[in-house]
């Protein structure tokens, strides 16, 4: 009876730290040619639930007042930075101001570090700044760095799960803060995770506080300014896992017309295709798996048509 017990107990464990939501540096899509763009205005940090735990429930309108943008290039042997294989443009017009520049980043396959920018001199961080990935549900992590001109230190936490919720769509998320220290600042910054959309959201408490949102990425997101499709609750695919089809289930409001995208975990598109939609109501409809995906893995399946964006991930086994 004890060994049942013991045996139930190991099973149930690991049951739950299955389901714990963990965002690794692929979700972030830092790759070469990608874009993400952000929307950018006031945020009263008393509004939003900061507290630790789970089960928590984000809700963030899209901003109005500002944005940053920012492109990913890959590089290598840059002078002042060896080490950086990754390049992050950036230009925003925040508080009334417009500026731009660059941030060198080495992407080591685990994590992403920030190694600095150029200028003169150049601004390199010793050591390098993690993002502290992966990312999961009370993961800390610390450290002093310093450049030519003073330094900070970081205290790390991810400090809450729960869903959130934007124009994009309501997902499974994770808090990080990120507690900066230094002589002549104090400051906290927050940013909200999925495994959809990488950081989907970030804040912090200076100038009286600013919140960003995801606004529009490449690939994987594309939001006019003038028309925002309304998001609609995920797909649902069946059987999932697959080895060769999957099934949709559709309902009447989608588009007769509408268009099909698989994207890996990187961000990258791999297909994309038109697709006639019947219009009984509560229709299927049977996408051929295995000439869409070459390998096994984890995908994101996007159903989109001009009034709706739906999604779902699909676990793909050859």
């Amino acid at each position: 009876m004890k060994r049942l017990i013991l045996a139930f107990y190991i099973v149930f464990i690991t049951s739950n730290s299955l389901m714990a939501l963990t965002v690794t540096c692929d979700h972030y899509g830092y790759y070469d040619s990608s874009s993400r763009n952000y929307k950018q205005g006031s945020w009263t940090a008393q509004n939003t639930d900061l507290g630790e735990g789970t089960g928590k429930i984000w809700n963030f309108a899209l901003p109005t007042t500002g944005y940053v943008n920012y492109s990913y290039h890959s590089v290598a042997a840059i002078p002042g930075f060896p080490e950086a294989n990754l390049k992050c443009s950036y230009s925003q017009f925040v508080n009334g101001y417009s500026y731009d520049g660059t941030i060198y980043m080495l992407d080591d396959g685990t994590d992403i570090l920030t190694l600095g920018y150029p200028g003169t001199p150049n601004t390199v961080w010793d050591p390098p700044i993690p993002a502290g990935l992966p990312h999961y549900l009370g993961k800390t992590w610390q450290g002093t760095h310093t450049y030519i001109y003073g330094g900070h230190s970081i205290d790390a936490k991810v400090i809450s799960e729960g869903t959130i919720s934007t124009h994009l769509g309501t997902y499974p998320a994770l808090c990080v803060r990120y507690s900066y220290t230094s002589e002549y600042l104090n400051y906290n910054c927050y940013q909200w995770e999925t495994v959809e959309y990488g950081i989907i959201a970030y804040s912090n408490d200076l100038n009286g506080g600013m919140l960003y949102v995801l606004h529009e990425a490449s690939p994987g997101v594309s939001v006019s300014d003038n028309l925002v499709p309304t998001p609609q609750p995920g797909l649902i695919v069946y059987p999932n896992p697959t080895k060769d089809s999957v099934t949709i289930l559709l309902d009447k409001h989608q588009n007769s017309s509408s268009k099909i995208e698989i994207y890996n975990m990187k961000g990258q598109l791999i297909h994309q295709s038109k697709v006639a939609v019947p219009s009984d109501d509560d229709a299927t409809l049977r996408l051929d798996i295995a000439s869409m995906v070459n390998t096994s893995g984890v995908y994101i399946l996007r159903l989109s048509d001009s009034k709706s964006i739906r999604t779902t991930k699909i676990v793909v086994n050859r």
